[in-house]
C-alpha cells in the first residue's frame, strides 16, 4: 500500500513536471519568435542565435508534450470494427504495447544520440552552447512517455484477465 502511494505521487510529480514545461516551453518558444518578428521587421535589427535557441525549447516542448500527452491517453492508434468485446479489449492492450516496444527502441538511439553529443562535445554553431541541451529533452521525453505507456498497459490488462468472469450477452 505505502508502494503504491509512492508510485502514485511521484507519477503526480513527474505529470505536473511535464505540464510545466509544456507551458513554459510554449511560452518562450512565443516570446522568442515575437521577439525576433519584432526585432527584424520593426528595428531592422534580428537578434542572433535565436533559431537555435527555439530549436533546443521547441525539442522540450514536443517530447514532454508527447509524454503528457500519452499519460493523458492520446497515443498513436487506430480502429477496426471489431464488434466482440473481448477483441476489443485485447486490442486495447495490444495498442500500448506496440507503442512501448516502438519508444523503447527509439529510447535506446536517443540515448546513444545523448552521449554521443556529451563526448564529442558538440556544441551550438552560433551560441555555442552544448547541444546535449536539447537532445537530452528527447531522452528524458522518451522515458517519460515509455513509463506512461507502461502504465497504460497496467490499467487495461486487468480487462483482459477479468474477460472470463463477465456475463455473457
Amino acid at each position: 500500500m505505502q508502494l503504491r502511494k509512492s508510485l502514485s505521487a511521484s507519477g503526480k510529480v513527474s505529470v505536473s513536471i511535464s505540464e510545466w514545461i509544456v507551458i513554459i516551453s510554449s511560452l518562450v518558444i512565443i516570446g522568442v519568435m515575437f521577439l525576433e518578428v519584432l526585432l527584424r521587421y520593426v528595428f531592422k535589427a534580428p537578434l542572433y542565435g535565436t533559431e537555435e535557441i527555439a530549436t533546443n525549447v521547441v525539442l522540450w516542448l514536443w517530447f514532454f508534450g508527447m509524454a503528457y500527452a500519452t499519460y493523458c491517453g492520446f497515443y498513436i492508434g487506430s480502429s477496426f470494427p471489431i464488434r466482440k468485446r473481448s477483441a476489443q479489449d485485447i486490442f486495447a492492450v495490444v495498442k500500448p504495447i506496440f507503442c512501448l516496444i516502438i519508444t523503447l527502441i527509439f529510447c535506446y538511439f536517443s540515448y546513444q544520440y545523448c552521449h554521443w553529443t556529451v563526448v564529442k562535445d558538440l556544441r551550438a554553431v552560433s551560441l555555442r552552447f552544448p547541444l546535449i541541451y536539447g537532445v537530452a529533452a528527447v531522452f528524458i521525453g522518451l522515458v517519460l512517455t515509455a513509463v506512461y505507456l507502461i502504465r497504460e498497459i497496467v490499467i487495461r490488462t486487468p480487462a483482459i484477465r477479468h474477460q472470463d468472469k463477465r456475463p455473457s450477452k
